[in-house]
């Protein structure tokens, strides 16, 4: 099965893999005092002094795993069988290439060989578990992609039949575009034509959309153009049920969705590993955050308590992913009741956009001013960050009023998870008071993501926090 509502499903399997390749090798070890008395298996080392060798061969069989992987889609027990014979049979070889050309394996050829039938043996039962569980995670509608389909034939059709008769692949088609006006509302494959061509536009601002899947004719593409274009201009993965398409937006890629040929066209990065690696360090540096940040939490706690009359936390309404709304928390900084009489304020905003600031706030407590000036208050998004909403680098979320009076191109910074830091906070942060040059940060940002570019953001946070720059 191909599918991109979960883009660390891939990642997430190699793990599995690799933990599954050493728990047959440490299974083999100890089965060797079982076997018949005809099968001689030789001297064995201590199990520890195997360490190295568990290792190596356990992630020499998940790479191997992954590169059959890509040319050969997982669909069938009989499929699986060939993937997994073929994976053994060269790992084998490359284990006795390796170990007799360096004479570093000290591990008999019996054992070896045993290895290899009981590594087939776990590893099938370890991937059909991990399809079943990837299979319930993508049932459910948090984890589902809603997908929005631009064309009403045979093959549209096939798609969202596909779709609906595998629930697990997690692709929920919202319903169609279609060239004619006149179908709008008019049935097809279980949903509705919800617009034409020329409703793109509003449809993206009205929906919560994930991916804009392509499948008409050839010769429709000409009168699709506005579509890729809007697309990539928000933030919205396209992918196209077609032959090849020279875009004019971002560089096409081959792909797969619900196992048919198409191109992907993706105005964000989808480095798989690297998105893996992203996810570990949140969950890391978040868990570890809370933990030694305790102290702290309740030292702020108590003085925002003494300070004010009102709750610790705000709860704060903002929008994620994909125009996906969540609830974030910070401490409150500001004295209750705030937010009712934000609107008679609007004539100090010093914020040219949508967003409001005002540096001298006199909802602000004195506290509250202080939090705000090395951003204590932001600090309880760190749950957020270990339950996955946010992340520890990204653009920073918009509240939920805001996002209306986005424009177009502004709403391409809610194409990734927004984060509690990114390039605003280290390169002027209030100091920036046009919210284009804020976007246009967080649009670097998302045009050149890297791990690494989020490492050197984390690190140069902490000196702009320390040293309060650019705070008001």
């Amino acid at each position: 099965m191909t599918t991109y509502a979960e883009p660390l499903a891939r990642p997430m399997r190699v793990v599995a893999d690799a933990l599954a390749v050493a728990v047959a090798f440490v299974a083999t070890y100890y089965l060797r005092h079982y076997l018949p008395d005809f099968i001689t298996v030789g001297e064995t080392l201590p199990l520890h002094e195997y360490w190295a060798v568990i290792v190596g061969v356990a992630g020499l069989w998940a790479w191997l795993l992954f590169r059959f992987e890509d040319h050969e889609a997982p669909d069938s027990s009989g499929r699986e069988w060939r993937r997994l014979a073929k994976v053994s049979a060269l790992g084998l070889l490359i284990v006795l290439a390796v170990g007799y050309a360096f004479r570093i394996l000290f591990i008999p050829r019996t054992l070896i060989f045993l290895f290899v039938g009981v590594a087939c043996g776990v590893l099938l039962v370890e991937r059909a578990l991990f399809d079943r569980w990837l299979e319930r995670r993508l049932r459910s509608d948090a984890r589902r992609r809603s997908v929005l389909v631009v064309g009403t034939g045979s093959l549209a059709r096939a798609l969202a039949s596909r779709c609906s008769a595998n629930p697990g692949w997690g692709l929920h088609v919202l319903g169609f575009l279609s060239a004619e006006a006149g179908d709008v509302g008019r049935p097809v494959a279980g949903s509705r034509v919800l617009g034409a061509y020329d409703d793109f536009p509003r449809l993206a601002r009205e929906l919560i959309l994930d991916q804009v899947v392509v499948a008409v004719p050839l010769e429709e593409f000409a009168v699709l153009r506005g579509v890729f274009v809007e697309c990539d201009k928000i933030g919205l993965t396209v992918l196209v049920l077609s032959d090849w398409l020279a875009s004019e937006t971002s560089p096409p890629r081959l792909a797969q969705v619900a196992d048919l040929p198409a191109v992907i066209l993706a105005p964000t990065s989808e480095h798989e590993w690297q998105l893996f690696f992203k996810r570990v360090l949140d969950v890391v540096v978040s868990s570890i955050g809370l933990v030694v940040l305790a102290p702290l939490f309740l030292a702020i706690a108590v003085a925002i308590k003494c300070s004010s009359a009102g709750p610790v936390f705000y709860l704060w309404r903002v929008v994620g992913f994909n125009r996906r709304p969540f609830v974030s928390y910070k401490f409150r900084t500001m004295y209750v009741d705030a937010d009712r009489v934000k609107d008679s304020l609007a004539p100090f905003n010093e914020m040219k956009g949508p967003v409001f600031k005002m540096k001298n706030d006199s909802r602000v407590t004195p506290v509250g001013r202080w939090l705000r000036k090395f951003s204590l208050d932001e600090l309880p998004q760190l749950y957020s960050v270990l339950t996955g909403t946010m992340s520890l680098v990204g653009p920073r979320p918009p509240l939920v009023t805001e996002v209306p009076r986005f424009e177009s191109w502004h709403r391409r910074k809610l194409s990734i998870k927004p984060g509690i830091t990114c390039l605003w906070q280290i390169k002027g942060r209030n100091s920036i008071v046009d919210f284009d040059e804020w976007v246009k940060l967080d649009l670097e940002y998302i045009d050149n993501w890297s791990l690494w570019l989020d490492v050197k953001i984390l690190l140069r946070t902490i000196p702009a926090v320390l040293f309060a720059r650019g705070a008001s």
